[in-house]
């Protein structure tokens, strides 16, 4: 999504807000954050959207049986064929300002590809925290940066490719720092990797890629060997203590 940006630059450049108006992230077109929600969240709660952008997700929340979806972002861009999906929509700036919300009102919230990009992922994860029920669910997704690709290239640029200069990606969490901040407050009940479609579509060592995925696939202990080692992205499912 281009380089980074302070929070009142976002809200003030027109080409952000007309980039997340039409935004849908490429986690979201394969399917994988419906079929983590209901890999664990069983029922039809009141759910929370955070950083919802053009509001695809919330059209598939309500296409699979949710009818209380709440969304929440830094400024609107909800396009209008999603926006009637959308019980309310509330403005906050989830790096710094408390939720609008009363506490324990929510039984699950989301957070797809928004924690890495946010100044303050602290202030998100206790805000989330707050507006869940006692047991509700606290599903977010983080750039996996244990991949041998990862660790590879920090050996060579003490730097993370998820992390260059020429993104908006800025808060990234080591196995320690996750467990020290994040899981004071939650359970970690789950781990779901998402692989981009692209590592398998281009040239020879995408077609053997693809093969070894295909047949590792028949083992639950193979497949997440691989999902482990290739998945771009790492949703943690966490419980509210």
């Amino acid at each position: 999504m281009g380089k980074y940006l302070s929070s009142k630059e976002i809200l003030n450049d027109q080409e952000t807000k007309d980039k997340l108006n039409k935004w849908v992230s490429p986690s979201i077109r394969a399917g994988f954050p419906i079929q983590t929600v209901r890999k664990y969240f069983k029922g039809n709660g009141r759910v929370l959207d955070c950083g919802t952008a053009s509001g695809e997700f919330l059209k598939i929340l309500y296409e699979t049986g949710f009818s209380d979806v709440f969304a929440i972002d830094i400024d609107d861009y909800v396009s209008e064929k999603n926006r009637k999906f959308l019980k309310d929509l509330k403005l906050a700036d989830l790096s710094y300002d408390k939720f609008p919300y009363e506490d324990n009102f929510f039984d699950l919230v989301t957070g797809w590809c928004i924690v890495p990009h946010l100044e303050n992922p602290y202030n998100f994860f206790r805000e989330a925290r707050r507006v869940l029920k006692p047991g509700g669910l606290l599903i977010v997704t983080l750039i996996n940066i244990f991949t041998p690709s990862h660790r590879k290239y920090f050996y060579k640029h003490c730097d993370f490719p998820g992390f260059h200069d020429r993104n908006n990606h800025i808060a990234l969490f080591p196995k320690a720092v996750f467990k020290k901040t994040v899981l004071r407050d939650f359970d970690l009940i789950g781990k779901e990797y998402f692989i981009s479609p692209s590592i398998f579509n281009r040239g020879l060592k995408a077609k053997v890629r693809r093969f070894v995925y295909n047949i590792a696939s028949n083992s639950n202990r193979a497949k997440r060997f691989f999902d482990e080692r290739w998945g771009a992205k790492v949703a943690m499912i966490l419980r509210k203590k």
